[in-house]
């Protein structure tokens, strides 16, 4: 028996990289995964590869709207949801002087009030099963600050701070927020981009090189199974030592 065995999760951002990880392994833990992105035709290869536990939903997360719709797919699909996994985000560069108010809010759309929205749109559906699992995918940028980052770091530690809140709120109701934040992860985004993820690790990590988004999906998978019934609002940094 999978450790996720009857349970439905949602995960956003799943069409590529560390979503797309956190989804396959989600499935493959026995959940019925519910993969929500802007990419259709990766988001489908990605569902199909999972297998008849999984299904895609085009999805903006900066919309109340398509929340409303991805909760609503995913109960009348599955029955009930008990896991929420806010991956999607965004990064746009540039120095403070250089950088546009619009630029600035457009990642904090994505990264900071899409976490909210999706949070805020699946407490109903936790409450009515008695629980549930919420982990906000961060960034080791949350810890640190790193010139030319503004609007990414800002919109990831806000992403603390909600975590912090949301998980104090909705304790009670046995629903468990967490947080985890990756380092240098070697994804097709970093690498399309021109970027070395080992590189980057080298400079800013203990252990020199980068990781996998499969060990980001390793520490999901814990956050959101019955092994972590008593963990409220961790901080857990996956990122070779980047933090310490």
């Amino acid at each position: 028996m999978g450790k996720l065995d009857g349970k439905v999760a949602i995960v956003t951002g799943a069409a590529s990289g560390i979503g797309a990880a956190q989804a396959t392994m989600l499935g493959n833990a026995g959940a019925n995964v519910v993969l929500a992105d802007i990419n259709p035709d990766r988001g489908q290869e990605v569902a199909e590869a999972i297998g008849a536990n999984a299904v895609f939903v085009t999805h903006d997360v900066t919309s109340p709207e398509s929340w409303t719709n991805l909760v609503d797919v995913a109960e009348r699909r599955f029955g009930r949801i008990d896991i929420l996994v806010n991956t999607a985000g965004i990064s746009i560069g540039g120095s403070i002087e250089d950088m546009t108010p619009e630029t600035f809010m457009r990642v904090f759309q994505v990264n900071t009030l899409g976490v909210f929205l999706g949070t805020k749109a699946v407490v109903g559906a936790m409450t009515r099963i008695g629980g549930g699992a919420i982990v906000n995918v961060a960034s080791a940028a949350a810890f640190h600050g790193y010139a030319g980052t503004h609007a990414y770091s800002a919109s990831k530690w806000a992403v603390r701070g909600l975590t912090k809140t949301t998980a104090r709120e909705l304790a009670p109701r046995k629903i468990r927020v967490n947080a985890i934040f990756p380092g240098p992860i070697s994804t097709d985004l970093l690498i399309g981009r021109g970027q070395d993820p080992d590189a980057i690790a080298r400079a800013v990590t203990a252990v020199g090189f980068a990781g996998t988004p499969e060990d980001v999906a390793a520490a999901t998978l814990y956050l959101v199974s019955d092994d972590a019934r008593y963990v409220y609002g961790a901080e857990l940094a996956v990122d070779g030592g980047q933090a310490i």
